[in-house]
């Protein structure tokens, strides 16, 4: 197993753990281990009956479709990841920069307002 990822996990847990992932070179499966040496274990729930769902996933070019269906109560859903899908970056706020800038210049002034200025208590 070799080493590919690691990652702050605070969300799944109010205690914040470091999540590390391993992938084997030859068969390429692989494994999570948190810090505290228990091992990540994936599983979906069902959102009506809250049961642990089975899965399979189906992959046509480069769309990978899994599909997670309940065992108790049957319901099924389904997830599709598009690799070719390109996620264009949001554009900047005009007015946070505007905001940068103002709070830059101000502290700019007040410096050099108290530059020339001795202070007595």
């Amino acid at each position: 197993m070799q080493p590919t990822d690691k990652m702050l996990a605070w969300h799944d847990d109010p205690e914040k753990k470091v999540l590390f992932t391993f992938e084997c070179p030859k068969c390429h499966k692989k494994k999570g281990v948190y810090d505290t040496g228990e091992e990540w274990v994936f599983s979906h729930k069902c959102s009506r009956c809250q049961t642990e769902t089975k899965h399979e996933s189906n992959r046509v070019g480069n769309v990978i479709t899994t599909t997670y269906a309940c065992p108790m109560c049957g319901e099924t859903e389904q997830d599709t990841l598009d690799l070719d899908e390109k996620h264009q970056e949001p554009e900047p706020d005009p007015n946070l920069t505007r905001i940068a800038n103002a709070s830059a210049t101000q502290k700019r002034s007040v410096s050099m307002l108290t530059v020339g200025r001795t202070w007595s208590y």
